[in-house]
């Protein structure tokens, strides 16, 4: 019976030691495991960090860009409204030109019928109307006719002259 006994309690012993043996084992294997897991973890968690801010940078980057396009966009529509500013600037100045050039048109006409007439009638018009006064004081009075009738001439020409010189004024403005 010791025998059986001592065999008994030898293969207890046994079977305890191979399976403290394999806990232990298997103890060490899932501690690996923790380990490893841990590491990933940690990597995972440098990642995210990394990535955060990265995403952060990107956020400010995006908002300066915002700024930019919004001053952008206040610059574009300013120009927009001059320009339209212009374009209505230039259109004023385009009737005005129209108009100037109709007056002036006008105005020419009658000078060269007025020209006209007088190269008909000649000098002999003004020299019949001084030898036709009738008293002196008729002829002082047409002398003064006719002097004014030369100086209304005169400076009808001169402002034609200032009106042509402002049509072309005008137009190098446009």
């Amino acid at each position: 019976i010791n025998k059986k006994r001592l065999s008994v309690a030898l293969v207890i012993v046994l079977i305890l030691s191979l399976a403290a043996g394999t806990v232990t084992s298997f103890a060490e294997t899932n501690q690996q495991k923790l380990n490893r897991i841990n590491q990933e973890i940690s990597a995972a968690r440098n990642q995210l960090s990394a990535s955060q801010a990265q995403v952060s940078s990107l956020t400010g980057q995006i908002n300066v860009l915002d700024g930019q396009i919004s001053v952008t966009s206040s610059q574009i529509a300013q120009t927009q409204t001059e320009i339209n500013t212009t374009r209505a600037s230039i259109n004023v100045k385009i009737q005005e030109l129209d108009a100037k050039s109709a007056e002036i048109v006008k105005q020419n006409d009658d000078l060269n019928e007025r020209l006209a007439a007088m190269y008909k009638n000649g000098e002999a018009g003004y020299l019949e109307v001084l030898l036709g006064s009738t008293s002196f004081s008729e002829l002082l009075t047409n002398i003064d006719m006719i002097s004014r009738i030369y100086q209304q001439d005169e400076d009808f020409m001169q402002q034609l002259q200032v009106q042509y010189d402002q049509l072309a004024d005008t137009k190098r403005e446009l």
